[in-house]
């Protein structure tokens, strides 16, 4: 597997989640974080796939 910019991006964002749930962030923060993980995996899925879906 390539490591794209895309890949580095999500990881952050998922570690960054993890990291705020076990370190007992604010609820506020995880909510955006999660919100912003799923946008930006579902725009780079659409991006890749040309938005089509199977």
């Amino acid at each position: 597997m390539k490591i794209t910019p895309d890949i580095i991006v999500a990881a952050g964002l998922v570690v960054a989640l993890i990291l705020s749930i076990v370190l007992g962030g604010d609820v506020t923060l995880q909510t955006n974080i999660a919100a912003g993980l799923t946008g930006f995996i579902g725009r780079s899925v659409m991006d890749k796939t040309g938005g089509a879906t199977k």
